[in-house]
Parts: C-alpha cells; sequence; structure tokens
C-alpha cells in the first residue's frame, strides 16, 4: 500500500497540474483565435488591396485601351481623310492636266485652223487683188479709148460750134449797129418827150407847180400888168376904182390868165411828148425789128447747134454705151470671177471650220469622258478608302471591345479567385481557429481528466488495482 503522505502529494500535484494544464489550453486556444483573427484581418485586407489593385491596373489597361483605340481611330480617320485629300487632289491634278491637254489641243487645233483660213484669205485676196487689177487694165483702156472718142468728137463739136457762134456774133453785131444808129438818131426827141411828159404832169397835177410855173412865167407878168391897167383905168372912169369888186375882178382875171398860159404850156408840151412817143414808137419798131432778125438768127444758129450738139451727142452716147456695154461685161466678168473666188474660198473656209468643229468636238467628247472616268476613279478610290476606314474602325472597336471585355472577365475571374482564396484562407483559418478552440477544450479537458485520473491513481490503486497504462495508451487518452 502506499504512502498516504506522498499519495497526498501526488494529489495536490495533479491537481495544480490539472489546473496549470487546463489554463495553458485555454491560453493557447486564446492566442490561436487572437492569431486566426488576425489572419482574418489580414486576408481580408490583401483581399481588397488585391480587388483595387486589379480593378485599377483593369482601368488603367481599359483606357490605354481606348486611348490607343482613339489615337487608331484619328490615325485611321487622318490616314482615310489624307488618302482621300491625295485621291482628290491627283483627281484635280488629272482634271487640270486634262483641261490644260484639251486647251493646247484646242489652240492648236484653232491655230491650225487660223493659219488654213489665213492661207486661204491670203490666196483669195491675192486672187481678187489680180481680178481687180485685171479689170482696173481692162476698164482703164475702155475708158482711156472712150474718152478719147469723145475728146474727138467733143473737139469737132467745139470748132463747129466755135464757128457757128462767130458767124452767130457778127450778124448780130450788124443787127445791134444799126438799131444802135436808130437809137442815136431818134434819142433827143425821146428825151425831150420824157421831159415833157413829165413837166406836164406835173403841171396838170401840182398845184405848187402850177403856181411857181404862173408866178415865173414872164408873160404873165406882162399881162397881168396890162389887166391890170385896163381895169384900173375903167374902173376910173366909172368912179369904181376903190370899190372891192374891182380887186376881185382883178383876181379872176389873172386867174383865167394863168389858166390860159397854163393850158397853152401843157399843150404844147404833150406835143413834145407825142413827137417822143413817136420816135419811141420808130425805136421800138426797130428794136422789134432787131429783136426778130436776131431772134431768127439764133433759131437758124440754135437749130445748127442743136444738130450738131444732138450728132455729137448721139456719137458720144454710142461710143458711152459701147463702152458701157464693155465695162458692163467686164464688170459681169471680174463680178463671176470674184464671186468663184470667194465661193471656193468659202467652201475651202467652211470645210476648215467644219474639220475644227469636228476636232473640238471630238477633243471635248474625249475631255468629257476622261473628266468622268477621273471623277468615277476618285469616287470608287475614295468610296474604297472610306469601306477601308470603316472595316478598320470596325475591327478597331471589336477588338478593342474583345479586350476590354476581356480584361473585364479577367478582373472578374481574378476577384472571383481573391475571394475564392480569401475564403479558402478564412475557412482554413476559422477551421484552426475551432480546432485551437477545441484544442484548448480537449487540453483543459484532457488535463482535468488527467489531474482526476492521476488523483484515481493515487487514491484508489488501492482500492482498484488497475493495470499499468502505457505510453502509447497515455498518448492515445491525450489526443482524444
Amino acid at each position: 500500500m502506499a504512502n498516504p503522505v506522498a499519495a497526498a502529494i501526488g494529489v495536490a500535484g495533479s491537481i495544480f497540474g490539472g489546473l496549470f494544464g487546463d489554463r495553458g489550453a485555454r491560453d493557447a486556444a486564446d492566442t490561436q483565435a487572437a492569431a486566426a483573427d488576425r489572419a482574418l484581418a489580414v486576408f481580408e485586407k490583401n483581399a481588397g488591396l488585391s480587388q483595387t489593385i486589379l480593378e485599377d491596373q483593369t482601368e488603367r489597361a481599359n483606357k490605354t485601351l481606348r486611348e490607343g483605340a482613339d489615337r487608331s481611330e484619328g490615325l485611321i480617320r487622318q490616314g482615310a481623310n489624307v488618302a482621300a485629300d491625295n485621291i482628290r487632289s491627283s483627281s484635280q491634278r488629272a482634271r487640270d492636266e486634262l483641261v490644260l491637254a484639251y486647251n493646247l489641243e484646242e489652240e492648236a487645233i484653232n491655230s491650225s485652223a487660223i493659219a488654213a483660213s489665213g492661207f486661204i484669205n491670203a490666196a483669195r485676196e491675192n486672187a481678187a487683188n489680180f481680178i481687180n487689177e485685171s479689170f482696173g487694165e481692162a476698164s482703164g483702156n475702155i475708158k482711156t479709148g472712150r474718152d478719147l472718142v469723145n475728146s474727138i468728137l467733143q473737139s469737132s463739136a467745139n470748132s463747129a460750134e466755135q464757128k457757128l457762134d462767130f458767124a452767130r456774133a457778127g450778124a448780130i453785131a450788124a443787127q445791134e449797129r444799126g438799131l444802135s444808129a436808130i437809137r442815136s438818131d431818134f434819142q433827143p426827141f425821146i428825151d425831150a418827150g420824157q421831159l415833157s411828159i413829165e413837166n406836164a404832169s406835173a403841171l396838170a397835177n401840182d398845184p405848187e407847180a402850177q403856181k411857181q410855173f404862173i408866178l415865173d412865167n414872164p408873160f404873165f407878168d406882162e399881162i397881168a400888168q396890162q389887166a391890170e391897167s385896163r381895169l384900173t383905168a375903167g374902173r376910173a372912169a366909172t368912179g369904181k376904182f376903190e370899190s372891192g369888186g374891182t380887186s376881185l375882178e382883178l383876181r379872176n382875171q389873172l386867174l383865167a390868165v394863168g389858166n390860159q398860159l397854163l393850158d397853152s404850156s401843157i399843150t404844147q408840151r404833150l406835143n413834145i411828148a407825142n413827137l417822143g412817143v413817136s420816135a419811141a414808137s420808130q425805136v421800138a419798131n426797130a428794136e422789134q425789128n432787131t429783136a426778130n432778125s436776131i431772134s431768127g438768127i439764133e433759131q437758124n444758129i440754135g437749130m445748127s447747134l442743136s444738130d450738131l450738139v444732138e450728132r455729137s451727142g448721139v456719137n458720144q452716147a454710142n461710143n458711152e454705151q459701147s463702152a458701157a456695154r464693155d465695162l458692163a461685161n467686164l464688170v459681169t466678168k471680174r463680178g463671176g470671177d470674184l464671186a468663184a473666188n470667194a465661193q471656193g474660198a468659202g467652201n475651202q473656209l467652211a470645210q476648215i471650220e467644219q474639220d475644227r468643229g469636228g476636232s473640238i468636238a471630238n477633243a471635248v467628247d474625249r475631255g468629257a469622258q476622261q473628266f468622268v472616268q477621273a471623277g468615277l476613279n476618285e469616287g470608287s478610290n475614295i468610296a474604297n478608302i472610306a469601306s477601308r476606314g470603316a472595316a478598320d474602325l470596325a475591327n478597331l472597336n471589336t477588338n478593342t471591345t474583345t479586350q476590354i471585355a476581356g480584361n473585364e472577365a479577367n478582373l472578374g475571374v481574378n476577384k472571383s479567385n481573391i475571394l475564392n482564396r480569401q475564403a479558402a484562407n478564412a475557412a482554413d483559418t476559422l477551421i484552426g481557429r475551432g480546432d485551437a478552440e477545441a484544442a484548448g477544450i480537449v487540453g483543459s479537458t484532457d488535463a482535468v481528466t488527467g489531474a482526476l485520473s492521476d488523483l484515481n491513481k493515487i487514491i484508489l490503486p488501492q482500492v482498484f488495482a488497475p493495470k499499468k497504462e502505457s505510453d502509447a495508451d497515455k498518448i492515445a487518452n491525450q489526443n482524444y
């Protein structure tokens, strides 16, 4: 049987050992739980940082992709615009070259046509000048012959006319000399009659002239004195000299004497005027006869001159008519030659213009076709560039979208992996924590159990006789 003291000490040691074992197990479990909590916090923080880093990297990658896509799109559009501008510039240069070539071709066609027209016009002008010169020479010859014949005819007519004029002048001069002699003989009578008729007219019509004639007449003074003497003597004899009737009677007698003298003078002047009228009539008859004679001379000479002029005119008219026919024929021939020359030149010029118009029309048609083809080529090339640009942009957008989608998918996968790893780590940590807590509880339990067992071993060995536990059993008991 064991020593009681030793047994008591053994019991106490077992109790204290169990208590210390239980506390150590609990402290170890708390330490493991705190470590697990710190590990979970670290896992969660690391998972958040990883997600943030992945999201930031994914966003930067997507931004880089978008910026690259934008730059690529800009470059594609710029390249397409530059290519389109180059195509347009090339097309415009091609059009300019076509215009220049067409202008040069048109200028060459026009120059050729102008040169040919110039040659034809020069030839026509030369031919027309030759025709006109020939016409001028022939016309000059005809006119010279006509003028020469007219000169001869006119010279003959002038010679005959001079002779007739000389004969007429001699006859008219003889008639005028006779008339001049008659005028010279009768002129004094005519002058006296003209003066007398003027004086008689004044005495018959002008009272002042009548008064002056009577007062200036010496016969009137003499007759007046005699009448006054007789009347004075008679009145004195009768004693009536101083009466008023004497003066009146004397006046009446003087008036009667004055009228008689006036009538006598008018009668005398009228008689002289009649002599002037008779002389003027004689001169008029002589002038009439002379005029008739001169008229006969003029008529005969005129008839002769008329015949002469008529014959000369007929001859000159025949000469003019013949020359006119020759000139008309010559003008007709010249007109025909000029018309033929002009018509030939006109036909040639018309053909040149027709050829020029056809050549220019062909050039215009070719230029128009080339212009249209250049425009079609330009449109086709620009359309191809636009199509390629659109395809490139579509591919760029597709690739960018695909890459961004891949990045987003990778981000999701990575975040899922992070979450999965975090969850696994958290699960492992929680499991470790649970294991630690369980191990602490088990250790505490084992410590208490061990202490009790030790007590049992100490106290009860005497009551019971348990068999001795092997080390393997101890270890197995501690684990379970």
